[in-house]
């Protein structure tokens, strides 16, 4: 369950815009976004994002994770796995809505190359990722086609190729913002650029003083019970077991949380 105590808060200054908007629609968006994303650098092709990401993100993201470097190598991560999608935060500024999302996951760090078609596997670990999206402030979220998100949103059509920027049928562009979500970004949570958003939330959030500034953002910030009994069990199974004792503690803290 959130454990945000007001969700629609989180939305509050886009939501008078943008009335069917809802925290769950947007994280539903950022997974589809998320694996998208997984499925580009595992498989090296930059259509697999191509149609939710901005052209900006999409080249840096060819550039900095999908080109091989002189020996052919290149990092990546396999055997993802998702535990949880949550929107921490918004913001709206001039002619653009930002949704900041944070993805707790876990993989394999690898590095791949393919031309000896070999790769090298790394050590399985839990990471934390935001997840910048960004839509045109004039959108809107459009309910009757709320569960056909592999429709074209122009003309309704069925999406046939999930690596095309644009619709099959009727050509409309769909990685603009102007219909639903795209990521811009993407960062590691302990990335300078992510902690600069996280404190872009947080003084835009103390700063807005009236639901009618337009640079309004809420934040949701602090570990969850979810993270704390996580970290919790990554300490206490460092040396390879959990003894009676520590099993009962963590026992504890999850029915008291």
């Amino acid at each position: 369950a959130p454990h945000h105590a007001d969700r629609d808060g989180l939305l509050r200054s886009l939501r008078a815009h943008d009335p069917g908007l809802s925290c769950q629609h947007l994280e539903d968006r950022a997974s589809v976004v998320f694996w998208r994303h997984a499925m580009a650098e595992r498989t090296g092709n930059i259509r697999a994002i191509q149609k939710v990401a901005t052209e900006t993100f999409a080249k840096s993201f060819q550039t900095n994770r999908l080109t091989s470097n002189t020996e052919g190598w290149r990092q990546r991560v396999t055997d993802c796995s998702v535990g949880a999608v949550e929107l921490i935060g918004s913001v709206r500024e001039d002619s653009l809505d930002y949704a900041v999302v944070r993805v707790k996951w876990a993989g394999k760090a690898s590095e791949f190359n393919s031309v000896k078609s070999k790769e090298r596997v790394g050590s399985w670990t839990r990471r934390k990722s935001l997840l910048i999206l960004v839509r045109q402030s004039e959108a809107t979220t459009n309910l009757q086609s709320a569960l056909k998100s592999s429709h074209c949103p122009n003309c309704a059509a069925p999406e046939s190729d999930v690596a095309a920027a644009s619709c099959e049928y009727c050509g409309e562009v769909l990685n603009t913002g102007k219909h639903d979500w795209v990521i811009a970004e993407y960062h590691l949570h302990a990335e300078p650029e992510a902690q600069r958003w996280i404190e872009r939330l947080k003084q835009n959030s103390v700063s807005s003083s009236s639901a009618s500034n337009e640079s309004e953002a809420q934040y949701e910030e602090g570990l969850s019970a979810i993270d704390m009994l996580a970290n919790m069990v990554v300490v206490l199974a460092a040396d390879g077991q959990i003894l009676p004792d520590e099993h009962e503690a963590l026992l504890q803290f999850a029915q008291k949380n």
